[in-house]
């Protein structure tokens, strides 16, 4: 099962539920608003979330994390790099717009390990993307052709490098070496667009393969 959820804080993002069909135990990845509904929607389909995830440490993937670790008792998991962001309501950009929002009892993992996660059946490796922050990593499912890419890609364009820590060069490489070499077929799940696929944005990549 995959749920796109999009929640809406001071920006929309799109959160995402990935589920074991049978037993309806999962992940929730980028979290970033609207704590409240979500439970509600875990609760109305019987899910179980067994780990939150985290694409990046932007405020509006996170805002809604540490809320629901405590409603649901389940570990929050972002990349080593993260830490700056998560403590750190200048860098997470939250205080620029209005609020502070930080995350506390993070499990912090090394990305260029390409951990593999579990949840249910459902298992996802963590592949670092730096580029839109220090921290980006994206979610490739091992048994289906899928990723969920944060804000490093989105349907018809790329990822911005102007937040502090972003950089355009380590972004393009990222996608060249990341992201382009996946099967055409494989969806791509970002944080601000509908979905698309590796086929449909190979241009975009290759363009920028040019440019590496």
């Amino acid at each position: 099962m995959l749920l796109q959820i999009p929640v809406q804080g001071f920006f929309a993002v799109n959160a995402y539920v990935y589920a074991d069909d049978s037993t309806m135990r999962g992940f929730l990845v980028d979290p970033g608003a609207e704590a409240e509904r979500l439970l509600d929607i875990i609760a109305d389909k019987n899910l179980v979330i067994e780990r939150i995830l985290l694409t990046h440490g932007h405020f509006d993937h996170l805002g809604a994390a540490d809320a629901l670790r405590k409603a649901l008792g389940v570990p929050i998991g972002m990349a080593l790099e993260g830490r700056a962001y998560a403590e750190d309501p200048w860098r997470n950009l939250s205080a620029q717009c209005g609020s502070a929002i930080t995350l506390e009892d993070v499990d912090y993992f090394d990305a260029s390990q390409r951990p593999l996660l579990t949840a249910g059946t459902c298992r996802l490796m963590a592949v670092p993307v730096p580029g839109h922050s220090p921290d980006s990593v994206l979610y490739r499912a091992l048994d289906e052709d899928l990723a969920f890419v944060g804000d490093t890609i989105f349907r018809g364009s790329v990822g911005t490098s102007q937040f502090p820590g972003g950089d355009a060069q380590q972004l393009r490489a990222s996608l060249v070496r990341e992201i382009l070499p996946l099967p055409g077929q494989t969806v791509l799940y970002s944080g601000h667009s509908e979905a698309t696929t590796v086929a449909r944005e190979k241009a975009t990549l290759q363009a920028l393969a040019a440019r590496v």
